[in-house]
């Protein structure tokens, strides 16, 4: 296996607790599959997060959309699928409603392609190649496009028990693609959307039953 390259410290220190666990998991892997799992996990954790604050803010509003709620009735048993799908709908809810967080967040994955994420379009080309066979090289990338590839990347690669039956060669290239690709992105996604997380140790119940 190939060295991993030069984590980011400055990135470890700005991301949630959680993220900045599984990028470490993810620079210090012993074998290729665990390397491209961990990096796959930063993002679904990524993208779970982001779509739980969005829920979260969506929820303190005082009106709310019938067709909206219905869509998250999918919280019961959501899939990543799902977790992507109340992103794509939530966020521009929010930033309309004048939550500047989720209007950067809307103008970071739903806007134009970008060419200042080099690692992230070589990512993106790479799940492509997977995806659809088509080999090219790219120097821009529309994150949106990403997330929709990474979603079909996991229900193919990881549905059924096919994690880990591809060669290690396979696990090496993409995982190397899914850590820097991923670092890329977070650099420049919050996804917390100015929002803080807080971790809530214990939970009582009061004497007078509260």
């Amino acid at each position: 296996m190939n060295p991993p390259p030069a984590i980011d410290e400055d990135l470890v220190r700005r991301l949630p607790l959680p993220l900045a666990q599984l990028y470490r998991r993810a620079h210090n892997a012993k074998t290729p599959l665990e390397r491209h799992l961990s990096a796959f996990y930063l993002w679904e954790a990524a993208l779970k997060l982001l779509g739980a604050v969005a829920v979260a803010a969506y929820a303190e509003r005082p009106n709310t959309d019938p067709a909206l709620a219905e869509r998250l009735q999918n919280l019961a048993r959501p899939s990543l699928g799902h977790w992507w799908q109340l992103v794509r709908l939530l966020t521009p809810v929010l930033a309309e409603a004048g939550d500047a967080g989720f209007a950067s967040v809307r103008d970071l994955l739903f806007a134009r392609a970008r060419d200042d994420l080099p690692r992230a379009a070589v990512l993106d080309a790479a799940l492509v190649e997977v995806l659809q066979g088509k080999s090219a090289a790219r120097s821009t990338v529309r994150l949106a496009d990403l997330f929709e590839h990474l979603v079909s990347y996991r229900n193919r690669e990881f549905g059924h028990g096919a994690a880990g039956a591809r060669p290690a060669g396979h696990y090496e290239r993409l995982g190397r693609a899914l850590l820097l690709g991923m670092a890329d992105v977070l650099g420049r996604l919050d996804v917390l959307a100015g929002h803080r997380l807080l971790y809530v140790a214990e939970v009582r119940r009061r004497g007078d039953g509260d």
